[in-house]
């Protein structure tokens, strides 16, 4: 459960939780639908495009994992993408 307060010493309302979980799985398909239906024409945008949906992707995803967002089953199918973007070795 969420305790921290607003600058007003209110307490987050007690579905805070529930609701940032709600927004993340959204954005979530939001990304699920750009890599698969609009990759190729991120690839025409230039290679800067693609780094930076990647990166932009990355730093999501490590949040996400980090807090417990999204549910590993509702994260299966950008498993590839995930892979490849969040835990690729890079030399």
């Amino acid at each position: 459960m969420v305790t921290k307060q607003h600058a007003q010493d209110t307490p987050f309302p007690p579905n805070f939780f529930d609701e940032v979980r709600s927004i993340f799985k959204r954005l979530f398909r939001v990304y699920a639908h750009l890599y698969y239906s609009h990759f190729k024409n991120v690839e025409t945008m230039g290679m800067d495009a693609v780094v930076y949906l990647n990166t932009c992707f990355k730093h999501f995803m490590l949040f996400v994992y980090r807090y417990s967002l999204i549910d590993r089953k509702e994260l299966e199918p950008l498993n590839a993408v995930t892979n490849k973007v969040c835990f690729a070795k890079i030399f």
